[in-house]
């Protein structure tokens, strides 16, 4: 991100984690277990790796977003409001305001990722979000769907959080679009430090992003 820029990144559509499924593990019983996975990323990575790879009968993660956040859901108009709410107060920063919205992918080894079939209804919602609010939105699914295995796309088998690769694909797809704004900027005579990005995830912490030096 350049020093013109400014950002914020929201990561996932949750307001409230309370009505997240959390799968009953035996270990998740030990004494020590909340402390350890608070202090110590390896036992959050085992506790994260071992809930995924061991089945449940609890209600997966992709689908509770799908029921939670369904259309005309408590869970998605409290979040349609936020973020109008986000969006008007954002375009009184800047008039140049875009939204990066990363997509929540099924990744198969030897297959092209795809967005996940439970998601596909909220990423499109999220599309539709951001026209209603006159806001420029970045759909990453585009610049991801074209790696022909899914292995190039995330960090390990283990860890499906974007690959350098994949990092430097969604960045080209941003600099076009934060180029094309500035230009913008600069032909109505705008200030062109003005433009705010925002990163979503469909899939509710939000971090103001440090300005590069």
């Amino acid at each position: 991100m350049s020093s013109s820029t400014s950002g914020i990144s929201i990561n996932d559509i949750e307001l409230e984690k309370q009505y997240r499924p959390r799968r009953d593990r035996p270990w998740r019983h030990l004494f020590f277990h909340s402390i350890l996975q608070k202090h110590s990323y390896l036992w959050f990575f085992l506790d994260f790796s071992l809930d995924t790879l061991l089945p449940s009968a609890t209600l997966s993660y992709e689908s509770y977003l799908s029921n939670h956040f369904k259309e005309g859901s408590a869970g998605w108009s409290l979040f349609e409001r936020y973020f109008s709410d986000w969006a008007m107060l954002a375009k009184e920063l800047t008039p140049h305001v875009i939204v990066a919205l990363y997509p929540h992918m099924s990744l198969k080894d030897g297959a092209p990722p795809v967005i996940r079939p439970e998601i596909v209804d909220i990423h499109t919602r999220m599309l539709s979000l951001c026209r209603a609010n006159n806001i420029v939105c970045v759909d990453l699914s585009t610049s991801l769907t074209t790696f022909d295995d899914s292995r190039a796309v995330r960090v390990t088998a283990f860890d499906n959080h974007p690959s350098a690769e994949a990092h430097r694909v969604m960045a080209e797809a941003l600099s076009e679009v934060v180029g094309a704004g500035e230009l913008r900027a600069i032909a109505h005579r705008s200030d062109p430090k003005q433009l705010l990005i925002s990163i979503a995830h469909p899939s509710t912490h939000a971090r103001t992003l440090p300005r590069h030096p």
